[in-house]
């Protein structure tokens, strides 16, 4: 490049400044313990009572560290805690996959927070419903962390019902989530579950269903067309009824043929409804009388099965088929 004589080529360097603003970084969410109960609405008395817990991680992002879950169950259940016979449930066993999980039962001794949490050494405070007397049962889930996403964990749980529960009365059962080292594989603060889930079981002594027999669940009308229904008994283990009465109310479009295959044979009288039409109330009514009934916490310590067919009229002159 040519230039002038004498001329000066000046080159300026021009420094420029960037002030770069970062705004603080916005802590991140903690994760999410949730424990959620699936616990059956009825069960026999003096018998074991089993269902799930399942454990999971309802944050979108965050790790929590060495999971467990909290059970509450009612030990004292309705009549018991303080001189009183306890007649709730109590802990057995806790499953995953098949193999025991790592339980630690607690009598509770105060309500108020005077005993400590096994994993996190907080105050122990009852849920409601919850008393001196009954169960805390803590179990820890064999993962060192759960993640989001992680498919939730179920706990199979089995329980005992003492055979004096009160028949009726709902039996709680409670279940509270936690991380025992919050959200650091080295620990930190414990994380819990808000709020915990709950659910109740009902004491029952008897059982009843009704089970078509015939074929696809239909029929057509007609005495050429006889079908048959069952009525099955369960009665709770150890437990003997007399002077039982299995009463069926029979609908208005059926005609009564008889009563046949009587479990416990030969100690049953049958009153039945007319055995030539249908009827409605109040001769609509089957009953069938057993002398004693003892439970074996099956299914069917007592049953009947009844012959029917569909007429083509019903009990008001109408017809069962349009």
């Amino acid at each position: 490049l040519a230039r002038p004589a004498g001329a000066l080529l000046a080159v300026a360097l021009v420094a420029i400044g960037l002030a770069v603003v970062v705004a603080p970084q916005a802590s991140a969410a903690p994760p999410t313990p949730e424990a959620s109960l699936s616990v059956p609405a009825s069960s026999f008395i003096g018998t074991d009572v089993g269902f799930s817990v399942s454990f999971d991680n309802a944050d979108v992002d965050a790790v929590g560290y060495g999971p467990y879950v909290d059970l509450w169950l009612p030990v004292t259940g309705v009549d018991g805690a303080g001189g009183a016979t306890d007649d709730g449930l109590t802990f057995a066993s806790a499953t995953y996959l098949g193999s025991d999980v790592t339980s630690i039962p607690i009598t509770l001794t105060n309500c108020g927070g005077s005993q400590t949490h096994p994993y996190t050494g907080l105050p122990i405070v009852c849920p409601a419903g919850f008393r001196v007397g009954d169960q805390l049962v803590v179990l820890e889930l064999p993962f060192g962390s759960f993640s989001p996403g992680q498919p939730a964990a179920v706990i199979d749980v089995t329980t005992a019902m003492s055979n004096l529960a009160d028949l009726g009365v709902d039996l709680p059962v409670a279940a509270r989530a936690g991380f025992r080292y919050g959200s650091s594989p080295t620990g930190n603060t414990p994380i819990v579950q808000s709020s915990p889930d709950t659910a109740t079981v009902e004491p029952t002594l008897v059982s009843m269903t009704k089970t078509y027999l015939g074929p696809e669940d239909e029929t057509a009308t007609g005495p050429n067309f006889p079908r048959q229904y069952r009525l099955d008994l369960g009665v709770a283990p150890g437990q003997t009824l007399t002077a039982l009465d299995i009463t069926d109310l029979l609908p208005d479009n059926l005609v009564y043929l008889g009563a046949t295959d009587l479990t416990p044979a030969g100690s049953i009288t049958a009153e039945p409804a007319s055995t030539t039409a249908p009827q409605n109330a109040p001769d609509n009514e089957l009953t069938v009388t057993y002398p004693t009934v003892t439970g074996s916490g099956g299914t069917a310590d007592a049953s009947v099965t009844v012959d029917f067919y569909v007429p083509d009229l019903d009990a008001n002159g109408d017809p069962v088929i349009d």
